[in-house]
């Protein structure tokens, strides 16, 4: 029951800011016969709704072509910077039950000023006193936007850079290489004296970051000619692809001096760091023959040779050939006949496509045990010792290549000017020594 004359605060109506969004682009262009490019720059800046939170991002792109004699050089970049302020919004944290921004800030009571979160010595304000367990009360919305801080940066370049040469008018030669790289970093900073878990109550820090890095090259060749009624293209290349990727953890609580959040004002044992690496490259080399007969009768047959640095050495390399074709046999009716008939085409296409596995599933893979092991309930590290155990993939030295075999036919058949038409076919596929796998 609330008495008459008990203030009522508009917690929730005040707690929330007018945001907006501002987006400023700047490009500029041009080109002479044998060359055009593109640059622009943009910067990108939105407030949230959520005081204190917010997105920002800064991108500059350039794209550019140029021609000389039988050469043409091609570039494609972009870099951008992005960052967001957040919050906890509605979950709580891990172990803790009060901790999210807008779960308190709708249970939030209308007769206690919510702006009032700190006591006059700076530690947090508690509505009921000492009466409950600091585990069992709720976090003030503006508390956790003053003392918890959660931040997301992100780097990334993408670039593709080509150079083909045009050798004569029936053959030209191309190179072109792939960049994708990008960094993630997630801060998250807990402040002291919050509502959490007994182990944070002097505050906890982490960090989170991941490295990507993707490089792909290809070099193809092409040639095409006529003769008589055939026309003929022979394509052959090759290609590689190899992602990197690298993540770091580091948590830290239980500060020794108050107020400094840093990885080294913790004790060893009140800090766990972790980090993997992974690596996958895959090679290969293709082909593909094409000839038709007049628009009329069309066959390709194609084969690509991959080597995998996910497989055993023994079955690292994989050959997946196909072919298809196809006769629009309407063309060699006369116009009287395609009134009635106005298209028909049979095609038939077999082929094989292989496939490698993730990396790392030869083996066991062995990580930082930070659990209880078996026979015990010990928990790592121990006594400044660490262990390390095996993840939950056992792994297979004898794995192979995934194999997936299709066959289809068909038929497509239109009639009087295109009015009525019809598409039928029948397929098979069949995969083969498919790779997945089941935890242990």
């Amino acid at each position: 029951k609330v008495d008459a004359d008990t203030p009522i605060y508009d917690n929730i109506g005040d707690f929330f800011q007018q945001a907006g969004a501002w987006d400023t682009n700047l490009s500029i262009s041009g080109g002479t016969k044998n060359s055009n490019f593109f640059l622009s720059g943009s910067f990108y800046d939105q407030d949230g709704i959520i005081p204190t939170t917010g997105y920002t991002k800064t991108t500059f792109r350039f794209n550019g072509e140029q021609k000389f004699k039988m050469f043409t050089f091609g570039a494609n970049v972009a870099y951008s910077q992005a960052r967001t302020d957040k919050t906890i919004t509605s979950a709580a944290l891990y172990g803790s039950s009060g901790s999210g921004t807008m779960s308190s800030l709708y249970m939030w009571s209308p007769t206690d000023d919510m702006t009032h979160y700190k006591n006059e010595d700076g530690t947090r304000y508690r509505m009921f006193g000492d009466r409950l367990d600091v585990a069992d009360e709720r976090d003030n919305p503006y508390w956790i936007l003053n003392n918890n801080k959660m931040k997301d940066n992100t780097e990334r370049f993408t670039g593709n850079f080509s150079v083909k040469a045009d050798i004569t008018d029936w053959w030209w030669i191309s190179y072109r290489m792939g960049i994708d790289s990008y960094t993630t970093e997630n801060t998250n900073r807990i402040g002291a004296g919050g509502v959490y878990k007994e182990a944070w109550q002097k505050g906890m820090l982490s960090e989170n970051s991941l490295r990507f890095q993707y490089l792909s090259t290809n070099l193809m060749t092409n040639f095409n000619k006529q003769f008589g009624d055939f026309n003929l293209n022979l394509m052959l290349g090759t290609s590689t692809d190899d992602t990197k990727t690298t993540s770091n953890y580091r948590m830290a609580y239980n500060f020794q001096v108050p107020g400094f959040y840093a990885f080294d004002n913790a004790l060893p044992t009140d800090r766990n760091f972790q980090s993997s690496r992974t690596q996958k490259r895959l090679v290969g080399v293709f082909g593909e023959f094409r000839a038709d007969w007049k628009n009329t009768v069309f066959a390709t047959v194609t084969g690509r040779n991959d080597w995998s640095s996910t497989l055993p050495k023994e079955n690292r390399s994989f050959f997946y050939p196909g072919v298809t074709g196809s006769f629009i046999f309407t063309e060699l009716l006369d116009e009287d006949m395609k009134d009635i008939l106005s298209f028909g085409k049979v095609r038939m296409a077999w082929g094989k496509t292989g496939n490698d596995a993730n990396v790392y599933m030869t083996k066991p893979v062995y990580g930082q045990s930070s659990n209880r092991i078996p026979f015990g309930s010990l928990n790592f590290p121990l006594g400044g010792v660490n262990a390390f155990s095996a993840g939950n993939i056992l792994g297979s030295n004898s794995l192979s290549p995934e194999m997936t075999t299709e066959f289809e036919v068909g038929l497509n058949m239109a009639f009087f000017h295109n009015r009525i038409s019809f598409d039928a076919a029948y397929y098979n596929r069949n995969s083969d020594k498919q790779i997945f796998s089941l935890s242990m």
